[in-house]
C-alpha cells in the first residue's frame, strides 16, 4: 500500500486517493472520439490561371510524357495533412515559414532540394510539382 502525504492548499490528502479521484472523474466524463481530417488540397486554382503562366508549359509537358490529360488534374496552392499545412511558391498570402522547400532522394541516392511550385490532384492522389 502506498502512503504519501503532501501538503496542499486545500489540506493534506493521501496522494493515492487524489489519483483515484482523478481516474474516477476521467472515466465518468464521456469524451467524444477525435476524427483526424484526411489530407486535402486547399486554394484550388485553374491550370489557365495567370499566376501559373511561368510554369504552365513545363507542367503540361511533364503531364504529356506521363500520358496524363491536363483536364483530369486539379491544381492547389496549399496542401493540408492533418495538422500541417504546406505552401507553394505561388501562394501569395503572408506567412512566417518557407514550407514550400522540400528535400528528396534522387535516383543516385543523393539528397536534393527544391521548391514546390504547385500541388495537384490526379484522380484520388495528391502530388507536388517541384
Amino acid at each position: 500500500m502506498i502512503r504519501f502525504l503532501k501538503k496542499k492548499a486545500h489540506g493534506t490528502r493521501n496522494l493515492v486517493t487524489q489519483i483515484a479521484d482523478l481516474i474516477n472523474t476521467a472515466t465518468a466524463v464521456e469524451r467524444p472520439s477525435i476524427e483526424l481530417s484526411i489530407p486535402t488540397g486547399m486554394n484550388s486554382v485553374g491550370i489557365n490561371s495567370s499566376i501559373f503562366d511561368k510554369y504552365r508549359l513545363d507542367f503540361v509537358n511533364v503531364l504529356h510524357t506521363l500520358t496524363q490529360n491536363e483536364m483530369d488534374v486539379v491544381l492547389f496552392l496549399r496542401y493540408k495533412d492533418v495538422f500541417v499545412t504546406f505552401h507553394t511558391v505561388l501562394y501569395d498570402a503572408p506567412y512566417n515559414c518557407c514550407s514550400y522547400i522540400v528535400s528528396y532522394n534522387s535516383k543516385s541516392t543523393h539528397t536534393e532540394y527544391g521548391q514546390v511550385i504547385v500541388f495537384f490532384k490526379y484522380r484520388e492522389d495528391y502530388y507536388a510539382f517541384i
